[in-house]
């Protein structure tokens, strides 16, 4: 009976390692829900960002100065008044022609070419963000990090980058076109396939628009740290590509492109460092990614976005130092920071033996950047959702619009309006530059009586206009 009780007791002694199992499957179990609603928490945000600027767009209303400038370099690529102008007229365009001419094509339709710039943008945002996923995975990124990446950058250029997200501007576009190519690149390298096409389309991305630099750099030192015949090789046909297309404008547009496209400004490197305080809705990733880097062992993806980085940082402080470049000289570095964040979150198993270390980091990782998308003054796209009175400001904005468009249509002569879509929609052709204008003034070009004399022998009267003609009114900070 004794012996008996003894084996009933081994035979049940076997009954506690599975407690153990199942409480490591509720742990498992529970440290998937957190992070599922670590991501349900970051799509959230991005939706109830990106309705702002979808709202936004949809009324008449000026978001920038830029969105109306765009349109009307749109009406000019199939219209009657050059796109690009004398060296000496009031107005200027330093913009490649591709967007003008893709948004005035598409403008042929019968829809206005402001609204079909704020779809390309919106449009672009979302590309963007997918492309940069797909350079996450083949990069060696998981699903899930490539998920965080891509939301993480929709969610942020929503929220904190609005004055670009939506607007009539060719940046965007051409960023998404940019970080395509980028995903294409890396999924031919890793094939290895020619990357020449991929580089070739990096050219086409800067006749969109010329300042993306740092991504086509960083791709072609990444290669040659590998395979430098191979990386000389691709950049040979990148500038020969840059080159050809240089000439084709030439051809087409005469000297007025390369004196637009080099028009006077004023550089302060003072303006460069206080814009390194915008740096503030990266930083998040930067930081995430920089922990990772410095603890994760070397390969071709660490090192790439080595690489990447370091080449946006550089582009964004070199371009931050001409007057009146903004949150836009961050695009690059925006998509390079998030591929380098989807890296990091899949790398915090690099950096801890635990697995359970691992997973608290992942999820303070989320915890940091649902955080700092939470901290802002910014309220619009909350009360968009939650405010009736808010929403009615829109139509009661474009009623503003309209009054004005009828007021200055019936205004004899040329006109510059100080909220610029207003002398658009009332038929009037762009006459005057002012920011270009005070550029040539600051560069020593023209003096401030020069100008004057100028404006008035043009004939062109300033016209104040109603501020709730323009989005700008419609801002909410607390």
């Amino acid at each position: 009976m004794i012996e008996m009780r003894r084996n009933a007791s081994f035979a049940r002694a076997p009954a506690r390692p599975p407690r153990r199992n199942q409480s490591s499957a509720r742990g498992t179990e529970g440290y998937r829900a957190a992070i599922g609603a670590g991501f349900a928490v970051l799509a959230t945000l991005a939706a109830i960002y990106c309705a702002w600027p979808i709202w936004r767009a949809a009324f008449p209303l000026e978001i920038s100065v830029d969105d109306t400038w765009n349109a009307y370099n749109a009406d000019a690529a199939f219209g009657t008044r050059p796109l690009y102008p004398a060296a000496d007229d009031l107005i200027t365009n330093n913009y490649p022609p591709l967007s003008s001419y893709l948004v005035g094509l598409l403008a042929k339709s019968g829809l206005d070419a402001t609204y079909l710039g704020r779809a390309l943008s919106l449009l672009a945002l979302i590309a963007t963000a997918a492309a940069t996923a797909i350079c996450i995975r083949k990069l060696g990124g998981s699903a899930g990090s490539a998920t965080l990446g891509g939301l993480w950058l929709l969610a942020m250029m929503a929220r904190f980058f609005d004055g670009y997200v939506g607007v009539n501007d060719p940046h965007l576009p051409a960023n998404a076109l940019m970080t395509g190519a980028l995903a294409w690149l890396l999924a031919r390298h890793r094939r290895r396939r020619a990357i020449e096409p991929a580089i070739v389309l990096m050219a086409l991305a800067g006749f969109y628009k010329h300042t993306l630099v740092a991504t086509p750099a960083a791709a072609l030192i990444w290669v040659s740290t590998m395979d430098w015949r191979r990386g000389v090789r691709a950049a040979v046909v990148g500038v020969a590509a840059a080159l050809i297309g240089l000439l084709v404008c030439l051809a087409i547009f005469g000297s007025p492109f390369l004196d637009q496209l080099l028009f006077a400004r004023h550089y302060s490197l003072l303006r460069a460092l206080h814009m390194s305080g915008r740096l503030q809705w990266i930083a998040p990733a930067l930081v995430i990614w920089a922990v990772w880097a410095w603890f994760a062992p070397d390969g071709d993806a660490k090192r790439f976005t080595q690489i990447h980085i370091a080449a946006s940082l550089a582009a964004f402080f070199l371009q931050s130092c001409a007057d009146a470049v903004g949150n836009n000289s961050q695009f690059e570095l925006a998509v390079a920071s998030a591929i380098g964040l989807g890296l990091a979150f899949d790398g915090a198993g690099q950096l801890f033996a635990s697995a359970r270390k691992a997973q608290w980091t992942r999820l303070a990782i989320l915890a940091v950047l649902v955080t700092r998308l939470l901290a802002s003054t910014r309220m619009e796209a909350y009360l968009l959702a939650t405010s009736p009175e808010y929403r009615s400001l829109f139509p009661a904005g474009a009623a503003v619009m309209k009054q004005e468009v009828a007021r200055i249509r019936a205004v004899p002569g040329p006109v510059a309006c100080t909220i610029a879509a207003v002398c658009r929609l009332a038929g009037k052709p762009l006459v005057l530059d002012r920011f270009a204008m005070e550029q040539r003034i600051k560069a020593g070009r023209w003096t401030a009586g020069e100008l004057e004399a100028r404006v008035r022998a043009a004939g062109i009267r300033n016209e104040p206009i109603d501020p709730r003609a323009s989005a700008d009114f419609l801002a909410r900070r607390h």
